[in-house]
């Protein structure tokens, strides 16, 4: 059991310094309550019921992950799906994973897990090449353009609409906070970002921030 302690320890320790430099000190402290609150109960439940295997410990780890997923988008789940939640996913895979090696695997305090290295393990693999290009997919793509029509005007309960015209000649439909007067908005050059959105399961823009320029072209110096 001090193993396995020490490994709850040691594996975020490692991860956090390995992804984040040396801000992985800022990130550590987030990581190990992650370990008290979702890994720690996960091990002594799976113990009772034999599930040792490194698969458990790696969907464990996912499962921290999605907390810290779930923690950023806040109230707005529908930016759940972004860049950062297939890091976060991927940030707690290589977190569980370690943690099993280090503390778990050919410890004897756990005969029936087999001491020879698992051969499934090599489906990490796939699933991290998987994560990658899932990030890249989810990237915000930025854009620039004119907002030429306000179709709805947005409150503070809820997100307006409006028509944007790209510098490439499309227009698109994006979602318009309350952030700014609606007549700094209308016929001003915004930043546009395209997203995934998880409550319309599809590509969404949205206006970020206006520029000064000039306005027939949209174009930033």
């Amino acid at each position: 059991m001090v193993r396995v302690l020490v490994a709850m320890i040691l594996a975020p320790t490692l991860v956090a310094f390995a992804w984040a430099g040396f801000l992985g000190i800022v990130v550590l402290p987030f990581m190990l309550a992650a370990v008290a609150i979702v890994a720690l109960p996960c091990f002594l439940i799976f113990r009772k019921f034999g599930w040792l295997n490194w698969w458990h410990a790696a969907l464990v780890g996912l499962l921290g992950g999605v907390g810290f997923a779930l923690i950023e988008s806040g109230r707005d789940f529908d930016q759940f799906v972004i860049p950062n939640t297939v890091i976060y996913l991927a940030v707690g895979l290589l977190t569980g994973c370690l943690g099993w090696f280090l503390g778990i695997f050919r410890n004897s305090d756990f005969p029936n897990v087999s001491a020879d290295f698992p051969l499934s393990f090599l489906l990490i693999v796939p699933v991290i090449f998987l994560m990658v290009w899932t990030h890249d997919f989810l990237e915000r793509t930025r854009y620039t353009g004119r907002v030429v029509e306000i179709v709805i005007a947005p409150t503070n309960e809820q997100s307006g609409e409006a028509l944007v015209e790209l510098v490439d000649g499309d227009v698109v439909s994006a979602r318009l906070s309350n952030t700014w007067p609606l007549s700094m908005v209308q016929d001003a050059c915004f930043h546009v970002s395209k997203r995934w959105s998880v409550i319309k399961l599809g590509v969404v823009f949205e206006l970020l921030a206006p520029f000064g320029v000039d306005r027939e072209n949209c174009v930033p110096s």
